[in-house]
């Protein structure tokens, strides 16, 4: 049962992961598809393979699950040999997104049923097969912009027997399925689920000064695409960390929230802002500010300083800053808490 271990690896891929979006799909595919004799290797039938589909797909974080109903019929011919299949499939995939891109990439399972099935030379079902598996991978691009679902979606497909008898079947088909996204669970519901630690709401700031740090232009900058922090910015925020300890009843709230530029995939862009968030959150906790005066939020892209769509701007918009709500800070706090960064 060597297909087994593509079920598996498909259903449990897609049971890892945080909710997002679901769509429906309809695709079309088409490509190359060959048959060899295991007792006669030399001989090879070779065709064209296409297909029609339709299903239900869902993106969850880094994650993609798709679940669909099709039709495809297949010709292969060798020195006057045909060999035709026309068969219903039931597919189901997995797929993990590349890095920061739209690309993924994962297993892919296809089972055919129908009268034809066993890809038998005349043509006929030779072994009364109505039942065949057929697994492999799939590359897949989403023409999306960033922070939205996906509309359109293209890539190659490579399948090839995994219980059929004396003889492989491989094919490779290009892919196309148009999308209509239904509900969303986006920026908000994904910010909301990001709050570190539940707080009382802060009280509106009636007197007193409220600062906001862009940490980023004191020093404490990241790795690209990384959440690890470097020794200095260690050093930056302990140093800020002994300030409000030592001023501790002159403010009531920090509110640390991370940010990145719209590039990428737009969920990595949310858990990426998030984790750093929490990095810094981490450090005050540790140097001994209290863990339920602080919060930490991811925002992604969602709030961006500048909307232009140059390296500049997007250089701006990857940025965590911190807000201090206060009340009663005099001055001379907000001075000290200034003088720790460079």
């Amino acid at each position: 049962m060597k297909y087994v271990f593509f079920a598996l690896l498909v259903f449990t891929s897609t049971a890892h992961a945080d909710g997002s979006w679901q769509a429906f799909y309809l695709g079309l595919e088409g490509g190359l598809i060959e048959k060899k004799s295991v007792q006669a290797p030399e001989i090879e039938n070779s065709g064209e393979q296409f297909g029609v589909k339709g299903g239900w797909a869902l993106y969850r974080d880094q994650w993609q699950g798709d679940l669909g109903l099709g039709y495809r019929a297949d010709e292969m011919e060798n020195k006057g040999v045909k060999v035709k299949t026309n068969a219903f499939f039931l597919e189901a995939g997995a797929r993990v997104s590349l890095a920061s891109t739209n690309w993924s990439f994962g297993p892919q399972l296809h089972l055919l049923f129908g009268q034809d099935v066993s890809f038998s030379d005349t043509g006929t079902n030779s072994d009364d097969r109505q039942v065949s598996v057929l697994g492999g991978g799939r590359l897949f691009y989403d023409f999306r912009k960033a922070g939205e679902p996906t509309k359109f979606r293209t890539g190659l497909q490579i399948l090839t027997d995994l219980d059929i008898p004396d003889r492989q079947v491989t094919s490779a088909l290009l892919v196309f399925e148009w999308m209509w996204p239904g509900e969303r669970r986006g920026a908000q519901q994904v910010v909301n689920t990001n709050v570190v630690i539940n707080v009382p709401e802060a009280k509106p700031v009636a007197t007193g000064p409220r600062l906001k740090v862009d940490l980023k232009s004191v020093g404490v900058t990241f790795e690209s695409g990384s959440d690890e922090l470097s020794p200095r910015a260690r050093q930056i925020l302990e140093k800020m960390a002994s300030v409000l300890i030592e001023y501790n009843g002159q403010w009531q709230l920090i509110k640390i929230d991370g940010h990145t530029d719209k590039t990428g995939n737009y969920q990595n862009n949310i858990s990426l802002s998030r984790r750093r968030a929490v990095a810094v959150r981490e450090v005050f906790v540790a140097s001994g500010v209290k863990a339920d005066r602080i919060v930490a939020r991811g925002f992604g892209p969602d709030l961006p300083l500048v909307a232009e769509d140059t390296k500049e701007a997007y250089s701006r918009n990857r940025r965590v800053e911190l807000n201090l709500i206060s009340e009663n800070a005099t001055e001379e706090f907000v001075e000290k808490l200034k003088a720790t960064t460079p």
